[in-house]
């Protein structure tokens, strides 16, 4: 604000000493000057109310891709799970908050062992939370600010919010296994890609095409039944057979 202050005053005290020196007021020089500027003074003075306007916009934006990552505690995701004494800015801690929002994980936690996923297949219930922990960290730092562009479309579109971390968590677990498989480095613009590529992949996920079958054959003329082969007949118009011995 003293930076504002002081230009203002600069241009009063410039105006000021232009005056008390004369400016011309007719002629070419001065009919070229156009008569229509705004005040120049009372733009500069309005711009700090703008610029705290979208400071204020951009800090509820951060605060709603936070909460969005990490809900604040007391949220009803947590099931009444006390977590007043965390802070959601803390990696660290978040690991109680995403915890607390799978109460169906933790027998198989406790247990350390499989459970089944929601289309009853098995699933790691470790790899489930550090996927989402993978995600959160991605959320709460906007890096890449991509992952938080996909969530706010998802969520657009009318998914919500747990699915759509399920979404990206889908996306960042194909791109990690790509590289494992080609034994590269992961390619900061193929998990773009991928989040490009939601939701048709995750739909595609959910409900996977029919396996393909060979085409059937056109049917033909049925097949002609072979006859048992027939035994030649002797002279005497009997079978031939074996000859019995004497």
């Amino acid at each position: 604000m003293l930076g504002f202050a002081l230009m203002d005053r600069f241009l009063v005290d410039l105006v000021a000493t232009l005056e008390e020196e004369g400016l011309p007021n007719d002629g070419p020089a001065h009919a070229a000057v156009p008569t229509d500027l705004p005040d120049v003074a009372s733009a500069l003075a309005a711009l700090p109310a703008s610029w705290e306007a979208s400071r204020a916009n951009a800090e509820a934006e951060n605060d709603r891709r936070r909460n969005f990552a990490i809900p604040p505690p007391g949220s009803p995701v947590y099931g009444g799970e006390v977590l007043d004494l965390f802070d959601p800015e803390d990696e660290d801690a978040r690991e109680l908050f995403i915890r607390a929002e799978h109460p169906e994980l933790w027998d198989a936690l406790d247990a350390n062992r499989e459970t089944s996923g929601p289309g009853g297949e098995p699933m790691n219930p470790r790899l489930h939370l550090a996927m989402h922990a993978v995600i959160a960290n991605q959320l709460m730092a906007d890096d890449p600010p991509q992952v938080w562009d996909t969530a706010d479309r998802l969520l657009g579109l009318g998914y919500e919010r747990h699915e759509v971390l399920h979404m990206l968590a889908s996306a960042i677990s194909e791109h990690m296994l790509g590289a494992l498989r080609d034994g590269s480095a992961l390619d900061p613009d193929e998990y773009l890609v991928l989040l490009d590529d939601l939701p048709d992949s995750w739909e595609a996920l959910a409900d996977p095409q029919p396996p393909r079958r060979p085409p059937a054959r056109s049917p033909g003329p049925p097949p002609i039944a072979s006859e048992p082969p027939r035994r030649r007949k002797g002279a005497s118009g009997r079978p031939r057979g074996r000859k019995r011995r004497n």
